[in-house]
């Protein structure tokens, strides 16, 4: 069953400070005790009503209309909304993260078999952005930034910077736009994953084997030989 009381004080004392790491923080202690294995009107309701609080103490965070708290599944919807909307401010961290402070590593060896699942993904976020109903100059512009990236895919080692800025064009939009790119975007963020995955695999590839250690022999054996 979920949890049908409010959070202790000691629990909400471990959310961040900072205004965008604080909601992810706090998302996951609502999800973990009000979302998880189920839920009932009042978990929902619960759950929505500390993240209506954290937004509207941090109006510059995300763009949501809070809920009227009328029906459960119009909390529920609000809830998906900005279960989305973290998962893109973290894809748009993360590519900064690998634009700005991993330049020294950002070219790595991708497995055939992930370049295999990335293509595909690359086709499939393709089409919907040509389903999108955006502004033709900003559909241009994040057409041509995938690009760049499906062509890194094809090369021996892959720039994962490509990636990174193709992430911050897609999720850099606002409002409307933003709303039409969604199916997008979360084709995007499977994508990010897969492409993390293969970083880590070929990083573990790369890794060198342990150097064999000096065996020295049982005392007594080889004695006598000089003798």
């Amino acid at each position: 069953m979920p949890r049908e009381t409010h959070l202790k004080i000691d629990e909400l004392a471990a959310i961040s400070p900072e205004p965008d790491k604080g909601l992810s923080d706090l998302f996951r202690l609502v999800e973990s005790n009000y979302l998880a294995g189920g839920t009932t009107q009042t978990s929902l309701y619960l759950a929505a009503s500390y993240l209506v609080g954290h937004l509207e103490a941090h109006t510059d965070l995300l763009s949501i209309s809070p809920p009227k708290f009328e029906s459960t599944n119009e909390v529920a919807r609000y809830i998906d909304a900005v279960r989305f909307k973290i998962a893109t401010l973290t894809a748009k961290r993360q590519a900064l993260e690998s634009i700005n402070g991993m330049k020294d590593i950002a070219r790595v060896k991708i497995d055939e078999g992930y370049k295999s699942n990335i293509r595909e993904l690359i086709g499939s976020i393709r089409k919907e952005i040509d389903r999108a109903d955006i502004d033709s100059d900003r559909k241009h512009l994040i057409i041509k930034r995938l690009n760049a990236f499906a062509n890194e895919i094809e090369k021996q080692f892959t720039d994962l910077q490509a990636l990174g800025r193709f992430i911050i064009t897609i999720t850099g939009f606002v409002g409307d736009a933003s709303k039409k790119l969604e199916p997008a975007v979360r084709l995007v963020e499977r994508m990010r994953k897969q492409v993390a995955e293969a970083e880590e695999s070929a990083r573990n590839i790369a890794l060198p084997a342990p150097e064999a250690q000096l065996q020295l022999p049982p005392p007594g054996e080889g004695q006598g030989l000089d003798e």
